[in-house]
């Protein structure tokens, strides 16, 4: 072998050992890899940080081990543990339709919406739940729905997002009541409410 290509074959394999390493550096900085134990189960969680944003990659099985997809929240199951939870799951996953609503008064910001996205992400996934899903107001707000918890039947469930003192979630005659301290609180409900319908979490 000629001397260039020897240099050459020498550069390429520390071309490649140097970028092997920096992925390795940099999943290590971005990425924190744990398992969450329920009590049942236990699932790969998979917390993800960069400049830009954070969230948590969530591996969900779809019948069977060899089956799987991943699911991307904002919070992952060890910063939601502190959320009181009193609700049957069956007051949503029996519905044919769901309505997240909220009272257009209280002025939610953008982030309020990011709460009822993470819902959505659970609910209405044609790989878990695929029930449709639809934003709705307490009161006349720029034609949507209006919807409140009274409207709660036996096809149609409703959950209400509201702001409180406290962060919580909880059930009211059917109708499931996610409130939230400000609005990262309310956020932080509505993942802590999508990870126990896919039993991840437990009440």
């Amino acid at each position: 072998m000629r001397s260039e290509q020897k240099m050459a074959l020498v550069l390429g394999i520390f071309i490649a050992i140097f970028l092997i390493f920096a992925i390795v550096i940099y999943v290590t900085r971005n990425t924190g890899t744990y398992e969450y134990d329920n009590g049942y189960d236990t699932f790969i969680i998979q917390e993800i940080k960069d400049e830009e944003i954070e969230y948590s990659k969530i591996m969900i099985y779809l019948n069977g081990e060899s089956n799987f997809k991943y699911l991307n929240l904002i919070y992952g199951p060890r910063q939601l543990e502190d959320i009181p939870v009193d609700f049957k799951r069956d007051d949503l996953l029996t519905k044919e339709l769901i309505y997240i609503t909220f009272d257009p008064g209280t002025n939610l910001s953008s982030k309020g919406s990011v709460a009822a996205i993470e819902l959505a992400k659970v609910i209405s996934n044609k790989f878990l739940y695929d029930i449709p899903t639809e934003g709705a107001t307490t009161s006349e707000s720029n034609g949507y729905p209006i919807i409140t918890c009274s409207d709660v039947n036996e096809t149609t469930g409703v959950i209400y997002m509201k702001m409180s003192n406290q962060t919580e979630i909880y059930s009211k005659e059917g109708c499931i009541i996610m409130t939230g301290a400000n609005e990262d609180d309310l956020i932080r409900s509505a993942d802590k409410l999508g990870l126990i319908l896919m039993e991840i979490m437990r009440q």
